[in-house]
């Protein structure tokens, strides 16, 4: 639960407030949280003004309030944001058992993204992690280490799930991965990516990082089931689809969007370039002049 949040009662179906606290309690980003509690204080207030209550909508107005979203001038992207949240606030209410069905099943949504061609922006790349999230743990790891760590796609698909070691009593990983001229990198995990490592091995020590998921269903951690590139960009694809981007993204708009992302967070050249494994820093700082 979100901090200050009570849980429900046994036995008594959860509030509105109960349920934004545990929907803000599962995002994985500060940036996520903020975003869709804002959503959802608009459309408490919305339903308030229409003298409804959030739990009690049905697909009409649910509509209407889309329609309001759109006449005030909001972009497609944002109001395509609005309601993945609610479609996701809905989807946990019906899981909790407070409603019986998500009022956003049949609402035809706007095209929340336009393409991407060259990086994206941070809110883009938020949809996208929790994108992968939403969808499993496999699909988050790999979002995870290209987005948030700078991995080329190659690097993770090569790595072992030997290569994961935890640091700092569990909260903490760092991955080993192969460079040219056989160099070894430990490249420190963000923690989303850590918590998806964890959720995706489930202690799992041999083997490829990555299985496919035949490998993985007939329990065969062996190089012979490990995912190949034509698997990664079909879990790309479907992150890119969950997240409800107008084209899928690749792997190389994920690490270009990594090095803009890390270099506004503040993070210094040195560690910029060596997650992207650039032996050269003047290499490095090309890409940050882009």
């Amino acid at each position: 639960m979100a901090p200050g949040a009570e849980p429900p009662a046994e036995g008594r179906a959860a509030s509105f407030d109960e349920l934004a606290a545990l929907f803000a309690s599962r995002q994985r980003s500060e940036n996520t949280r903020l975003a869709y509690g804002a959503d959802l204080d608009r459309f408490a207030q919305w339903c308030q003004a229409e003298g409804t209550q959030p739990l009690a909508l049905g697909p009409d107005q649910m509509a209407r309030y889309q329609a309001v979203c759109e006449a005030e001038g909001t972009s497609p992207a944002t109001v395509a944001r609005r309601l993945a949240a609610l479609s996701s606030f809905y989807a946990l209410a019906v899981e909790e058992g407070s409603i019986g069905e998500s009022p956003l099943v049949d609402l035809v949504r706007p095209v929340a993204v336009p393409s991407v061609t060259l990086e994206l922006d941070a809110a883009q790349a938020s949809a996208l992690v929790e994108a992968g999230a939403r969808l499993n743990p496999k699909t988050a790891l790999l979002v995870d280490l290209l987005l948030l760590d700078g991995l080329k796609l190659g690097e993770a698909l090569a790595a072992d799930a030997a290569d994961v070691t935890d640091t700092h009593g569990g909260d903490g990983a760092t991955l080993s991965v192969a460079r040219r001229g056989g160099r070894r990198a430990a490249v420190e995990l963000h923690e989303p990516t850590v918590e998806a490592a964890h959720g995706y091995l489930q202690g799992r020590r041999e083997g490829p990082l990555f299985l496919s998921d035949r490998a993985a269903a007939a329990g065969e951690a062996t190089d012979a089931g490990r995912l190949t590139r034509f698997g990664a960009d079909y879990l790309l694809k479907r992150a890119s689809d969950e997240a409800g981007f107008a084209q899928p993204v690749s792997a190389n708009v994920l690490r270009r969007s990594y090095v803009a992302m890390a270099h506004a967070a503040g993070d210094s050249v040195e560690t910029i370039q060596h997650n992207l494994g650039h032996q050269d820093s003047r290499t490095t700082r090309r890409h940050l002049a882009r």
